[in-house]
């Protein structure tokens, strides 16, 4: 441990009392449990970004059938008024046929 005590800082003569050794490996280890720990952070923020942007292609691709279907139902109802149109004209004609006298 006085060679990882010295590993760290060279400069100062250390007279490796063990207490504050362990104090110093304590200190490391803390340091880096905090950097983990804000990695953690950093990935779990990235990945709710991530489902966001996914939430966020799946309403616009949900809007995007919504106009489909719309336009769909309004063809078909350009359709059924296509297909009423000579019916109705001939109903028109025969109505106009049968009050022709009065």
């Amino acid at each position: 441990m006085a060679l990882y005590a010295h590993a760290l800082n060279p400069r100062l003569n250390y007279s490796y009392n063990p207490i504050q050794l362990l104090l110093l490996l304590l200190l490391l280890q803390l340091l880096l449990l905090l950097l983990l720990l804000l990695l953690l952070l950093l990935l779990l923020l990235l990945l709710l970004l991530l489902l966001l942007l996914l939430l966020l292609l799946l309403l616009l691709l949900l809007l995007l059938l919504l106009l489909l279907l719309l336009l769909l139902l309004l063809l078909l109802l350009l359709l059924l008024l296509l297909l009423l149109l000579p019916l109705l004209l001939l109903l028109l004609l025969l109505i106009l046929l049968l009050f022709d006298g009065y």
